[in-house]
């Protein structure tokens, strides 16, 4: 969760989505931080947000 929090997301807001099962940002992000902990499991998560292509 700290790493969520350095991110800018919202711990409560992050656990809400995760009881309520809304696949929105919160979830997903704390869903490839958690794939990213186990072994060979490598995403890159730049440090910066990529900017929209529209």
């Amino acid at each position: 969760m700290t790493l969520l929090l350095d991110m800018g997301l919202d711990p409560y807001q992050t656990w809400l989505s995760l009881v309520q099962r809304k696949f929105d940002a919160a979830m997903a992000t704390y869903l490839i931080v958690q794939h990213q902990k186990k072994p060979g499991g490598r995403v890159h998560i730049p440090e910066e947000p990529c900017a929209s292509q529209v």
